[in-house]
């Protein structure tokens, strides 16, 4: 299964920007070079298809690197 996700950060906005740019290098598109020129209006018809597992483990990735790591105290040495 997949969720829809509207392009909503920063980094998919350019990466989707980024893929149109190099379309309309490799290609010349009139039409790639027209949604880029009109983004403002045409962004909210693009979204991420996100399979929801891989959501899910980002997620989980980003909510451990977002705790602190635990310390354990180093264990005491007797002589």
């Amino acid at each position: 299964m997949v969720d829809l996700v509207p392009l909503d950060s920063d980094e998919d906005i350019d990466a989707v920007q980024g893929l149109l740019r190099r379309h309309i290098e490799a290609t010349g598109s009139e039409r790639a070079q027209w949604v880029l020129e009109n983004w403002d209006r045409l962004q909210s018809k693009f979204v991420k298809v996100y399979p929801r597992d891989y959501r899910r483990v980002l997620e989980a990735q980003k909510q451990t690197a977002a705790k602190p790591a635990e310390r354990t105290a180093p264990a005491s040495v007797s002589v």
